[in-house]
């Protein structure tokens, strides 16, 4: 290098072990946050299964329609299972036709618990879509000393 020139600028990317960390930082503080709910496990699992479907689709590699289009699909099913295990832990004697009769009041009464995980993956992806711009990625961690291309 000779004198006066810059040295290559280190990226700095996310590693598989910043993903668990932080996953695993939010299971903990969703589980705080509910607790005595019956539900709380469950939750918590869809909650991160969300989460780090988010992450993949804004600093993953691949092709970013199938990205998209799998945290849509997954954030919406996710978004069911929670509703549906959430009517049958609070509404005693609760059957599937209970659901299947009144489906607008099932959507009313439990509108919060279907809109949270499309809008937690929405809100983090959209957050993560700055950093994706500015160069960062999802990927393994270099060596010491290593550069990207």
């Amino acid at each position: 290098m000779t004198p006066g020139a810059a040295a290559p600028a280190r990226l700095l990317q996310f590693g598989i072990r910043d993903v668990l960390l932080w996953t695993t930082a939010l299971a903990v503080i969703l589980g705080v946050a509910q607790q005595g709910r019956s539900i709380t496990l469950t939750a918590g699992v869809l909650a991160g299964i969300v989460l780090v479907t988010a992450l993949w689709a804004a600093l993953g590699e691949g092709p970013f329609w199938l990205r998209w289009t799998v945290l849509v699909l997954l954030a919406l099913i996710t978004a069911i299972i929670y509703t549906i295990c959430h009517y049958f832990a609070s509404v005693g004697n609760a059957t599937w036709d209970d659901i299947l009769q009144d489906w607008f009041w099932f959507l009313r009464q439990f509108f919060a618990t279907l809109i949270w995980p499309p809008l937690a993956g929405g809100l983090l992806f959209a957050a993560l879509l700055i950093f994706r711009t500015r160069g960062y990625r999802l990927s393994r961690r270099m060596p010491q000393g290593e550069f990207a291309a």
